[in-house]
């Protein structure tokens, strides 16, 4: 899961996939804006099939809280 999401990543930011790791914040450390973070939101929950709240994505503050809310969304299924 880990590698898809950073080929979703580096649609949105110019960033070296081979960088960004679980612990990669997606604001800080890979510059998304808001308007990339939401749209990174929309590419995830088309690829994986799943609907984000605004609270679940606020609370994703590294790439790891993403994977992790990803589970727990299609764990849900």
């Amino acid at each position: 899961m880990l590698e898809e999401i950073k080929a979703i990543i580096c649609e949105f930011v110019e960033a070296d996939a081979d960088k960004i790791t679980e612990s990669t914040d997606i604001r800080n450390d890979l510059g998304m804006n808001s308007f990339d973070v939401i749209n990174f939101a929309v590419s995830l929950e088309t690829a994986y099939g799943i609907d984000l709240s605004d609270r679940q994505l606020a609370a994703c503050f590294t790439v790891g809280d993403v994977i992790k809310v990803i589970e727990e969304k299609a764990a849900e299924k």
